[in-house]
């Protein structure tokens, strides 16, 4: 008996993330039965079903670098097809005119050596069987599909739907007294003839490209995962140097002795130093791609990016108040001046101002997709939180300051919060999802280093 997954399928995943096609095609012929099974339990039609289930496949080809877990791999197919499903479904009942036939399908038919009265009566049966089918609840459907599709094998129902085999049994016995007793027959026979053609599996490798080698789809696949998942968060990263640039200028040529100039020096090189064991980290994940528990995964890199931010952040502090005294001794210290006195922004307006340039980088995504309830709360959050700041202000520079300081920082991981929580429903019906996620990401982390920087350069009349 042939597993559905078994310890190959680790090094076939492997081999098609480096844009293997071949080793994907063996993974479409291993699945292509529980596949177009899932999809036909939801669209009840055969023809539609392989068409959902070649479209998935081609989706999981371009979509393979967002795969972390092997083991996953049958769930995550699953997945995409009955998502695919959804959303055809959703569109059709958005088109009255969706379920009629257009003149080219016409065109197929009359072309068809079938003889017409046998596929009439062939469409019959099977609209016959779906309208039984589609009384019984999901629970006992699926595995009554896969077991005649599977030559009615309880134990490979069993480890496609990953349950045991009594707990098939029984859903099959329930599914069985819930049809109708005449349509049993008819039932066992039409999905026994439903199974994938021989030339699926054909047909998926012709839409990612067709061919044994590593094509132009596999460099794109490869290209793709440069900008997906850790590896997007790595080279969008690396995207912000020249803010970091511009940061060290600033830096340097705010200081206003040649001492202070030596204590930045020091301080921006021994910075420099901590981003070699950082950026080191941060490459091998991305190249050895340990093994990590799938909620934990998209973690790891803004993990390694907070070790190294948290020091980082402490010796800044220790800087600054090692400059304050040494601008005291060197009779070059300024008297620290508000916010709205400096920029001659009324403060109301530049918390709210502010908080609301923080959730622009977020916002696209989400407004695209149509989730206006997500888009409404990180507006409020871009409201909220500024606003609690501005009432925490008090009348000192230097609190006005945090104040502000802390009100864009709860904007911005609100805002970055609620977008984790829909980044695997944006992964669902949008194939870069990763890379506008972190790309928003990176604008919301580049606004607020921004907006410190001036609000901090005018407080102190740097």
């Amino acid at each position: 008996m042939k597993n559905m997954l078994n310890p190959g399928d680790r090094e076939l995943i492997q081999a098609s993330q480096s844009g293997d096609q071949a080793a994907f095609g063996q993974l479409v012929t291993r699945y292509q039965s529980l596949i177009c099974a899932v999809a036909y339990n939801r669209c009840g039609d055969v023809a539609s079903s392989e068409d959902l289930a070649q479209e998935a496949f081609v989706q999981a080809w371009k979509r393979l670098s967002d795969l972390q877990e092997a083991n996953s791999f049958k769930s995550w197919l699953c997945t995409i097809v009955r998502n695919l499903a959804n959303r055809r479904h959703s569109r059709q009942a958005k088109k009255p005119m969706a379920q009629a036939a257009s003149l080219e399908a016409v065109a197929e038919v009359a072309e068809v050596s079938e003889d017409p009265a046998t596929a009439v009566l062939r469409e019959e049966q099977q609209q016959l069987v779906w309208n039984a089918l589609s009384e019984i609840p999901e629970t006992y459907r699926e595995p009554m599909i896969l077991f005649y599709r599977e030559e009615q094998s309880v134990g490979r129902v069993a480890e496609a739907l990953d349950l045991t085999p009594d707990a098939v049994k029984q859903r099959l016995s329930r599914g069985r007294k819930m049809l109708h007793a005449q349509m049993v027959e008819t039932v066992e026979k039409t999905l026994g003839e439903s199974r994938p053609s021989d030339n699926f599996a054909s047909a998926v490798m012709m839409g990612i490209g067709g061919g044994g080698k590593a094509t132009m789809a596999g460099a794109a696949a490869k290209a793709t995962s440069l900008l997906s998942g850790s590896s997007g968060m790595f080279w969008l990263s690396l995207a912000q140097l020249p803010l970091v640039a511009w940061l060290v200028q600033v830096a340097i040529k705010d200081a206003r002795s040649e001492t202070e100039r030596a204590l930045v020096i020091r301080h921006l090189i021994l910075s420099g130093l901590g981003l070699i064991p950082m950026i080191g980290l941060m490459s091998a994940y991305v190249y050895f791609q340990p093994p990590v528990p799938s909620p934990l995964n998209g973690l790891v890199i803004p993990a390694i990016m907070v070790m190294y931010m948290v020091p980082m952040i402490l010796y800044s502090r220790k800087l600054g108040k090692q400059m304050e005294l040494l601008r005291e001794e060197e009779g070059t210290a300024t008297p620290p001046q508000s916010l709205e006195v400096s920029t001659g922004i009324p403060l109301t307006r530049l918390f709210l101002g502010s908080g609301m340039l923080v959730s622009v980088g977020m916002l696209p995504v989400p407004a695209y997709m149509g989730q206006w309830s997500e888009v409404l709360w990180m507006l409020l959050a871009a409201f909220v939180w500024p606003m609690l700041a501005r009432l925490f202000a008090g009348s000192t520079p230097r609190r006005g300051l945090i104040a502000f300081s802390i009100g864009l920082g709860l904007s911005a991981l609100s805002c970055l919060g609620l977008s984790y929580l829909c980044v695997s429903e944006w992964h669902d019906q949008m194939e870069n999802a990763s890379f506008w996620f972190l790309a928003g990401i990176q604008i919301q982390g580049v606004t607020l280093v921004l907006l410190l920087t001036y609000a901090n350069r005018r407080v102190f009349g740097a």
